[in-house]
């Protein structure tokens, strides 16, 4: 099971209950959304560490990536609504694309602006909480063998080029958006398509 399964398998229905009970959104569409925000997170990883190498993630991780948001959902969801901080570009993780994807949302879940806008800023920290605990936890080497906590940055690389690619986004688009990204309509999946620069 890759990583956006395993996430989605884990944390999705316990997030989307957290982020629709305090929007007062059916957790239908919040789910949705979590399986578009956690591949452009990904892919937003994927390009740091294309432009800083794998130091740049694991500073971005360190800031950013809070393990207790996976413990204690509700509270990291609540933090953010208190904050007010409602960045769809993630202090440009996102690279802009944000405020797009967030139009995307409201147009094709049908949610109004300001609630949409809330979407990725409040799953953003449960993405990238459980990212970090992947990382602290360790990951096997090629024989097999773990690496010690704290060590697994070298997973997360490898993680991203499997999971942050163009072709992950198509995939989860099409299934979230019913095939939007195809032609000239310019979906969801073109958009986040052009932002990753497709399949390295």
């Amino acid at each position: 099971m890759n990583f956006l399964d395993d996430l989605m398998k884990n944390l999705g229905p316990q997030a989307s209950n957290a982020v629709a009970s305090r929007l007062g959104i059916p957790e239908d569409k919040v789910q949705g959304a979590m399986a578009q925000v956690a591949p452009m997170v990904l892919g937003g990883l994927k390009r740091q560490m294309e432009s800083g190498g794998p130091e740049r993630v694991d500073h971005i991780l360190n800031k950013y990536g809070d393990p207790g948001a996976v413990e204690d959902v509700d509270a990291a969801v609540a933090r953010v609504d208190a904050a007010g901080d409602h960045d769809p570009d993630l202090g440009g993780l996102l690279g802009g694309n944000g405020e797009v994807a967030t139009q995307q949302f409201a147009d094709k879940l049908g949610l109004d602006g300001g609630m949409a806008k809330k979407l990725i800023p409040m799953l953003a920290p449960i993405i990238l909480g459980a990212i970090t605990k992947k990382r602290d936890q360790g990951f096997g080497d090629a024989s097999g063998a773990p690496e010690a906590p704290g060590e697994g940055i070298g997973g997360i690389v490898s993680m991203l080029d499997r999971d942050g690619d163009g072709s992950v986004l198509d995939d989860v688009a099409g299934m979230i958006f019913g095939g939007s990204q195809g032609g000239s309509g310019g979906g969801i999946g073109d958009i986040l398509g052009g932002f990753l620069g497709g399949r390295r």
